[in-house]
């Protein structure tokens, strides 16, 4: 991935990774035990900036847009007063 222009270190010289080359490579990796080959590689990591040290969990690849998106925040549900059950509705009414 280094030689290929992937990755922004040599992970054989690297020695100890720090968290930002962690996250290079697994944003990477995750890509390639996908099963991603060289080509598909650059066609996702094209509008990305490098160092790619991006979180795979927090975006997603819209495939009709070809591009990277983030994910919309998650709504915290809120507390709700508690719903009857409609099945137990159901069976009051028998």
């Amino acid at each position: 991935m280094h030689k290929n222009g992937f990755l922004s270190f040599n992970p054989a010289t690297a020695g100890n990774l720090n968290t930002a080359q962690e996250a290079e490579l697994k944003f990477l990796g995750s890509l390639i035990i996908a099963g991603c080959n060289k080509k598909m590689l650059i066609q996702l990591t094209r509008y990305l900036r490098k160092p790619y040290q991006y979180r795979l969990d927090l975006m997603y690849y819209d495939w009709l847009s070809q591009q990277w998106l983030l994910l919309p925040p998650m709504e915290e549900e809120e507390e709700e007063e508690e719903e009857e059950d409609p099945f137990e509705d159901w069976l009051d009414m028998l």
